[in-house]
């Protein structure tokens, strides 16, 4: 019950500096309610996640297993993990992400990106322009497979935390946008690319879930691709072999174009005849007033991350819609550099102050 959950959520911060923030949003609980009353039963395992753009604080963590986030997707960058060169790794900062998130039953789901400087001539450039690159970029996933996969040594050397492996892996990010694949968007290198991952993640883990990387709509960017045109051409070079889950990232002003964007890429796996399912890996609007009209201010946000998730609940089996990822959980510290709504999209400020949005949140997500 929603309201119910709203009032358990207030009284458990009676006394905090959250209290009057969280008292706020309960009332507003009610109104969301009427809209999250889907069969929830009826949703797929691990429906509702989140994104990170700032590593959790135990509080975080403890309002993300309360508030019903079940998944998160963040980023295993390659630079961190082999910053100067490919003979060694550096998992330290990967081990405590994926076990306190294991300690509070949230999955993980990594997203690999980025071509160390000691490789590629930028971050952004994919690793198939050599048989070295190739190399190295199947050994990165490789190790990682083999660390925290299903049988991997992470959950051996840590026999206290909850078994909570990694089983699906994403490959990249906005391949679409010539600002996450350089020097233009190419679906045949990504599929390359797709192939050199598949081959090493399923060489460790025959029964992993290749995801691929969340797709936007550029407009407006040169030599940008629309997500639905380059997923078609995907499927034209034969490359759905090589994934099992289509990403998109489907932001829009209204929810009416958010809806349409979904649809689009659902349709164009349908066309296809793929049996791949459908991930928004990628979803928010900024709580911010102005700057962009991405923002809805803290009332807009919650009320059209209601409408949008009223929709991905209520046709996620029409839409084979596996999972949602709202970013981001909590705000970052505002950045000149960020989009015009990035510095505003979270649930929580950087505070860790929950704004409406949360509670609209786990009217949806809450056990």
């Amino acid at each position: 019950d929603p309201p119910r959950r709203a009032v358990a959520i207030v009284a458990s911060m009676r006394g905090t500096a959250t209290a009057r923030i969280a008292a706020t949003v309960a009332g507003a609980v009610i109104a969301f309610s009427s809209l999250a009353g889907v069969a929830q039963a009826k949703l797929p395992d691990r429906f509702f996640g989140v994104g990170l753009s700032r590593d959790p604080t135990p509080a975080d963590l403890t309002m993300m297993q309360t508030g019903g986030v079940q998944t998160v997707r963040l980023t295993l960058d390659w630079r961190s993990v082999q910053p100067t060169g490919p003979s060694t790794f550096d998992w330290t900062h990967m081990d405590e992400l994926v076990g306190s998130l294991a300690a509070a039953d949230i999955e993980v789901v990594p997203q690999f990106i980025a071509t160390p400087g000691w490789l590629g001539p930028t971050t952004f450039t994919p690793p198939v322009h050599s048989a070295e690159a190739k190399n190295d970029w199947s050994a990165f996933l490789t190790a990682a497979v083999q660390r925290y996969g299903p049988t991997g040594q992470f959950w051996v050397d840590n026999p206290t935390i909850p078994f909570t492996p990694v089983t699906h892996w994403q490959i990249w990010n906005e391949q679409n946008s010539p600002g996450f694949f350089e020097p233009k968007p190419n679906p045949k290198l990504y599929t390359k690319l797709l192939a050199i991952s598949s081959d090493a993640i399923h060489a460790v883990d025959a029964d992993a879930q290749i995801v691929l990387g969340g797709m936007f709509r550029t407009t407006g960017k040169k030599n940008s691709i629309y997500p639905w045109k380059y997923l078609k051409s995907l499927y034209e070079l034969k490359a759905s072999k090589y994934f099992d889950v289509v990403g998109t990232h489907p932001y829009g002003f209204n929810v009416n174009d958010v809806k349409a964007q979904v649809k689009r890429m659902s349709d164009t796996i349908k066309a296809h005849h793929d049996s791949a399912s459908l991930w928004v890996d990628e979803i928010g609007w900024g709580s911010a007033k102005s700057g962009s009209k991405f923002n809805k201010g803290l009332q807009g946000q919650a009320k059209i991350l209601t409408q949008a998730y009223d929709y991905f609940t209520s046709h996620s089996k029409a839409l084979n819609l596996e999972r949602v990822y709202w970013y981001t959980f909590r705000d970052s510290t505002p950045s000149k550099d960020a989009c015009g709504f990035c510095n505003s999209d979270g649930l929580f400020d950087k505070k860790g102050n929950p704004k409406p949005a949360w509670t609209a949140f786990t009217s949806f997500a809450a056990p």
